[in-house]
């Protein structure tokens, strides 16, 4: 699901920034490349989606604003992931940080009332293990 668009990334970071991050034509185009922009903005949906859908089935009719942030934040990361600053780590490692609370239901989503909960909220992985063949406190012939 995505979860920002174009518009979203232009409006928090700037054109100009967007062009550094995604032109990576050579000789450069001196644009925004529409397709790089489109796989980080697919990727950092993917990741959401990854924690999201612990809490609420997915797609959500309504993209909360808080998630649009995180998105913002993760597809930057992912533009920036061979040279990311400071900033952009921090901003990555604190829209993480934040999805592992939205996933453990630490941070409640603004979703509207009345969604269906997930299939696996709150399940758990269950398995058997194979029969023991020996044990240390019997004969061994």
């Amino acid at each position: 699901m995505t979860y920002a668009t174009k518009a979203d990334m232009i409006a928090a970071f700037g054109e100009v920034e967007l062009i550094e991050l995604t032109d990576r034509a050579d000789p450069p185009a001196d644009a925004i490349d529409d397709a790089v922009l489109s796989a980080a903005l697919a990727a950092a949906g993917a990741e959401i989606d990854g924690y999201v859908g612990r809490v609420a089935v997915l797609p959500l009719a309504v993209v909360p604003e808080s998630l649009r942030q995180l998105a913002l934040a993760i597809a930057r990361y992912r533009l920036a992931a061979d040279q990311p600053d400071g900033r952009v780590r921090v901003d990555y490692e604190d829209a993480i940080a934040t999805l592992e609370r939205i996933a453990k239901g630490l941070f409640v989503l603004d979703l509207p009332p009345g969604l269906p909960e997930p299939a696996n909220a709150g399940g758990r992985v269950q398995g058997t293990a194979a029969p023991r063949v020996f044990g240390l406190g019997g004969t061994w012939p």
